[in-house]
């Protein structure tokens, strides 16, 4: 088991979380920022895969495929 030393320990970094959290919170309230929207973060990493994956499809079709040797 954990001493009462560690454990008093524990939760003065837990409070400073805490704080650090709150005043980041209210600096992005200040000014007048939001937090970026989950969802809206996977759909524009969606849409950059989704291009990268067309320009390398378009190189593939630029490529002439080799003829078979000997059937």
């Amino acid at each position: 088991m954990f001493s009462p030393d560690t454990h008093y320990l524990v939760g003065q970094e837990k409070l400073k979380d805490l704080r650090r959290d709150a005043e980041r919170y209210q600096l992005i309230q200040i000014a007048g920022l939001r937090r970026p929207d989950r969802r809206e973060s996977l759909r524009r990493m969606a849409g950059r895969i989704g291009s990268q994956l067309v320009t390398w499809g378009s190189k593939l079709r630029g490529y002439q495929t080799l003829p078979q040797r000997g059937s």
